[in-house]
Order: structure tokens, then C-alpha cells, then sequence
């Protein structure tokens, strides 16, 4: 079971502290859509690197957005993804 910021059972943060640095977030990075390449990508990936998909999507989205670093809990430390990830 996930933990949950903001919901009725436990509030561990106002929603503003939760609201304030994603807005943050969205105001000064880059982003992308996914599209139809990236999960084309995704699948890539999982059949390669016998990832899970979603992780896979987000490796994706990192390569697509020509990222050079990842961090994830999810993969071995210093793996290297498509020689550039």
C-alpha cells in the first residue's frame, strides 16, 4: 500500500507543500508528450532489458527527451541504457 500525501485516513502534507513545488517543477523543466514512439520505444525496452513497462515507459520518456541520467530506484546502479541513458 502507497502513502498517500494528502488523503482523508492520514494527511502527512498540507496540499499546498504538495502543490507549490510541483508547480515548481512544471514552470522550470522540460516535458514531453507521450506519444505512440514512446511506447514503441517502452516495448523496446522491456524486451531488451526485461524491464517492467512502466519503468520502461519512464526510460523511454528519458531517452526520447535525449536525458543522460536517470534516477530510479528500479534499475542496477550505473546500468547504461541505449549507450546514453
Amino acid at each position: 500500500m502507497g502513502t498517500n500525501l494528502t488523503g482523508k485516513e492520514r494527511t502527512i502534507m498540507s496540499k499546498e507543500k504538495v502543490i507549490n513545488p510541483t508547480a515548481f517543477i512544471l514552470d522550470t523543466c522540460s516535458y514531453l508528450v507521450v506519444e505512440k514512439y514512446t511506447f514503441s520505444l517502452a516495448f523496446e525496452l522491456v524486451n531488451k532489458y526485461n524491464f517492467q513497462l512502466f519503468d520502461s515507459i519512464v526510460a523511454a520518456a528519458a531517452l526520447q527527451a535525449n536525458c543522460s541520467v536517470l534516477y530510479t530506484e528500479d534499475a542496477q546502479h550505473n546500468q547504461l541504457i541505449e549507450n546514453r541513458l
